[in-house]
């Protein structure tokens, strides 16, 4: 799948699940985004299209220039890295790395959606209070089924236990 179509499904489903206007800044980075993997599309002398996600030299110009990109929205001003501020004195790295390590880990696990029929039947019969489990546990369903989709999209391998 073209990087456009998953940056648009990604922000749609973004946008959804945050109730972000679809005029947010999320939406236009995405746009920018857009037309980015657009601009970087390769054409080798024999008519292919080489493009980020299945090409090394497209990828790399690719990222180089979402980054140029980004390094020029970044807003004015100095990082706050005290122990007052936003990041209780931990260092962006350290907190890039947290939420990297936890969008790949649901990426690598994420599994199909139980419908919310399923969870009644499985859970049914514990009664009322198990309803809101069973909502609860109907979102969270939804989000692994649309990081199962994203994983598809970028041919990102389920993790698997080994057995």
């Amino acid at each position: 799948m073209k990087l456009s179509r998953v940056v648009a499904r990604l922000l749609k489903e973004g946008i959804e699940d945050r109730g972000y206007q679809p005029t947010g800044p999320l939406r236009a980075l995405g746009i920018l985004i857009e037309s980015v993997e657009r601009s970087s599309r390769l054409y080798a002398g024999d008519g292919r299209v080489r493009e980020w996600n299945s090409d090394p030299t497209a990828f790399e110009v690719f990222r180089l220039t979402v980054a140029k990109l980004l390094d020029k929205l970044r807003p004015p001003g100095d990082i706050d890295r005290s122990a007052d501020g936003p990041l209780v004195g931990q260092a962006p790295e350290e907190r890039a790395e947290v939420i990297f390590r936890q969008i790949w880990a649901d990426l690598l696990t994420a599994t199909p959606p139980v419908t919310t029929k399923e969870m009644i039947e499985y859970y049914g019969h514990y009664g009322p209070a198990s309803r809101e489990a069973v909502a609860s546990y109907g979102e969270v369903s939804r989000r692994s089924h649309r990081a199962e989709r994203v994983r598809k999209d970028l041919s990102i391998q389920k993790w698997e236990p080994e057995k």
